[in-house]
């Protein structure tokens, strides 16, 4: 079965942090790309994986979306690295690293992956029509759904997270 975006009902507490956090800015941190062969690009695979940073009146949550670009022998024609960030502000008041974890991630792949996610797509997009690889287009993914095909999500790790005390 096909792994989907989450499309799970929150949780009490998430449901509250939810409607706690604004989001505040969306940029890009890496944009990478290179091209290794001169050859007909047949297919693509995306990886993207989370991780995020929680602070008392904010959380950051990081997305780096890896695409090769592969040859119909699965040869890497071209690498395509691109990491974006997405804040959200909490309320006056509101502490989020009073917040589960749990609540923290579920946020994350339910809002904070669709606020990037058109950015992810448009960058990778653009860096593959200027390596001459007019291929890498990325579908559209929505909530509860199947991923599209060639793109997946790494899980994140209990390392994939960073509360403020503990830096």
């Amino acid at each position: 079965m096909a792994k989907l975006i989450s499309g799970d009902v929150p949780s009490q507490a998430a449901d509250d942090l939810w409607a706690r956090l604004t989001l505040a800015n969306v940029y890009t941190v890496r944009f990478e790309a290179e091209r290794h062969l001169g050859d007909h690009a047949d297919s693509f695979r995306v990886e993207i994986s989370p991780s995020f940073i929680v602070q008392i009146d904010r959380v950051s949550y990081l997305y780096q979306a890896n695409c090769q670009s592969l040859t119909e022998r699965d040869e890497v024609v071209a690498d395509i690295s691109v990491g974006m960030v997405a804040t959200f502000d909490a309320d006056e008041g509101v502490d989020v690293t009073a917040y589960d974890r749990g609540d923290v991630e579920a946020f994350g792949s339910s809002v904070a992956l669709f606020a990037v996610y058109p950015y992810l797509r448009e960058a990778i997009q653009a860096c593959g029509n200027r390596l001459a690889i007019p291929n890498v287009t990325l579908d559209l993914i929505k909530q509860g759904q199947p991923l599209p095909a060639g793109l997946s999500f790494v899980d994140p790790s209990s390392d994939s997270a960073t509360y403020a005390d503990e830096e």
